[in-house]
């Protein structure tokens, strides 16, 4: 199995699974779009900080078509995809994508970001298996379910 965590190293702790995942002997590598001043640890950094925006979406577009060949799961950290344009609120372009290719795709939402129940409602109702006050339980192919934990029930509503 080849995991790829990316587009962030949020905390190091994608850095700190993806080391983790190496010594159970499972080849996993940590990509960024960008360092930043933290300077957490990377194995990939594809340094788009200084890059117009087509440039640095067709260097990540580039680096997709790669990273398909080579890895089996994909692992999207800070609640953002590889090709996510916050910008235009154009989120998880490649998800649809990598699911058809076969790819398993996990989720790992930190801080704000799991504050999205509605949207991981309406954008993936058909990986959904639950969803309580305090977490949303994913279906990503895998043996077991992945339970995000929500501890702030109503946030991610329209009432906040």
């Amino acid at each position: 199995m080849r995991v790829l965590h990316c587009p962030t190293n949020t905390g190091g702790h994608a850095w700190t699974l993806s080391r983790a995942e190496r010594a159970w002997g499972i080849e996993s590598d940590v990509m960024v779009l960008k360092s930043l001043w933290f300077q957490y640890p990377n194995d990939i950094d594809l340094h788009l900080e200084d890059r117009s925006i087509l440039s640095a979406g067709l260097r990540a577009a580039s680096f997709l078509a790669g990273a398909i060949r080579k890895y089996d799961v994909f692992v999207f950290n800070g609640g953002m995809s590889l090709l996510d344009l916050k910008r235009y609120h154009l989120h998880y372009l490649d998800v649809p994508f990598l699911k058809r290719m076969g790819k398993k795709v996990v989720m790992i939402f930190q801080g704000c970001d799991a504050r999205v129940r509605g949207r991981c409602l309406a954008q993936y109702a058909s990986e959904v298996v639950a969803a309580s006050w305090d977490s949303v339980i994913f279906d990503v192919g895998r043996e077991s379910l992945v339970r995000v934990p929500m501890m702030e029930p109503e946030r991610g509503t329209k009432k906040h």
